[in-house]
């Protein structure tokens, strides 16, 4: 698999926290998991693939972990597309480091863990439509072309 340089938008602040988020797509539709009622936020939104960075740990090599960890999806069906890395602050003062990356997959069959309780892949219209997580808007912009992710 090969890895591209990545754009950056990040502010002089160290990050409280470092988390990948992955945007799988299949043709033309993207993969969205609806988080299940065990996780702790965001519970019943729509979004990507995402999980925290560990220390010392790739932000490439831990998307590759989460992607199989949460679709079934192992690293010899996807090939990288783009990447970029922004900050997002959230409604608490913390500041997190999103490592975006989107992978091109060679299947549409995804194995759920307990972290989702639904998927689906769906256009950049039907995306629109779904209640998803507030910062999946800014991991989409960051990776898709503005003409087929323009959310307004």
């Amino acid at each position: 698999m090969n890895q591209r340089a990545c754009a950056t938008a990040q502010s002089q602040r160290q990050p409280d926290f470092e988390v990948v988020a992955a945007l799988l797509s299949y043709g033309e539709r993207i993969c969205l998991l609806r988080r299940s009622p065990e996780v702790s936020s965001d519970k019943g939104l729509w979004h990507c693939v995402t999980g925290y960075l560990p220390p010392a740990q790739r932000p490439f090599d831990q998307a590759l972990l989460e992607i199989d960890e949460e679709t079934g999806i192992g690293a010899s069906s996807l090939e990288l597309a783009d990447s970029a890395v922004f900050d997002e602050p959230d409604a608490h003062g913390n500041l997190w480091r999103v490592h975006a990356f989107h992978f091109h997959c060679g299947t549409e069959a995804v194995r759920l863990n307990w972290e989702h309780d639904g998927a689906c892949w769906v256009s950049g219209e039907q995306l629109r439509a779904l209640p998803t997580v507030a910062w999946l808007d800014r991991v989409v912009r960051a990776l898709l072309k503005p003409a087929r992710t323009d959310t307004h």
